[in-house]
């Protein structure tokens, strides 16, 4: 049969071979978290992803010795050496081998917003072979929706992969996550996000997650049982909390983990 010769060919660029993470949000939505929780569970699985980590005024991933083989940082914090060095990070992941790219930016830097604006970087990396993904971390507050607008409309970051995160960890001990939560998913920004096809999945509280912090252990080490730096390590009970949380974490996040290698 001869193609009609208004048949419009598409081309969707090639198979992405791994992907460019966007993890966005407000500082205290538990940006860090998900990122840990990501890196971990890819490892477990042989992979072996890098963190991106442009956040000059919370680095908190760096405390972290476990971390520490898969944490990339820009040499200086100007805006030009963060550009700079993001635009070798995404040259990388085309003309090279590649990993997987988690990048963790400030609540509150605008750097990364305008970086990925001006690059129109969603589309730019499809057609490159590399799956953009966009994580938007959100707790209850109607202010954490802004980061999450900016990136949309300002940024105009909307990749197919696109994920709302609502984290029960950061809501008051005792409040109702549904209650928390409902006002935030009316509202006009989050219904444009998920209307456009976006996920909405819920990162489950840990009771001790504060301890872990402290501890700077990963789950798995803190499941366990370690001990850093002469630090106590969790009792029993504690221990089965992060085991049942992983178990359950890793049927929330589902979706995003084979984004993550």
């Amino acid at each position: 049969m001869a193609k009609s010769a208004n048949l419009a060919v598409v081309d969707s660029g090639p198979e992405p071979r791994h992907s460019f993470v966007m993890v966005g949000g407000r500082g205290k939505t538990g940006k860090s978290v998900l990122i840990r929780t990501l890196v971990e569970l890819a490892v477990e699985r042989g992979g072996l992803p890098v963190i991106g980590d442009i956040d000059r005024t919370n680095s908190s991933l760096t405390a972290f010795p476990h971390l520490q083989p898969h944490l990339r940082r820009p040499a200086a914090a100007d805006d030009v050496s963060i550009v700079d060095w993001l635009n070798e990070q995404v040259n990388e992941q085309i003309d090279g081998p590649g990993n997987t790219l988690i990048l963790d930016a400030g609540g509150g830097d605008q750097v990364g917003k305008y970086w990925v604006r001006d690059l129109d970087l969603a589309p730019f990396l499809e057609s490159n072979g590399v799956r953009p993904v966009s994580i938007h971390m959100l707790g209850a507050d109607d202010d954490d929706l802004a980061y999450m607008r900016d990136l949309e409309s300002v940024s105009n970051f909307q990749p197919a992969a696109t994920v709302i995160v609502l984290n029960e960890g950061v809501l008051p001990a005792g409040r109702s996550p549904s209650a928390a939560f409902s006002p935030i998913a009316d509202n006009p920004i989050f219904r444009a996000v998920a209307d456009r096809g976006a996920k909405v999945v819920r990162l489950p509280r840990l009771g001790c997650m504060t301890q872990i912090d402290r501890m700077r252990v990963g789950f798995r080490e803190a499941e366990a049982g370690a001990v850093l730096d002469g630090k106590a390590r969790l009792g029993p009970i504690q221990r089965q909390m992060v085991t049942l949380w992983l178990r359950e974490v890793s049927t929330t996040l589902a979706m995003i983990l084979p984004w993550i290698e």
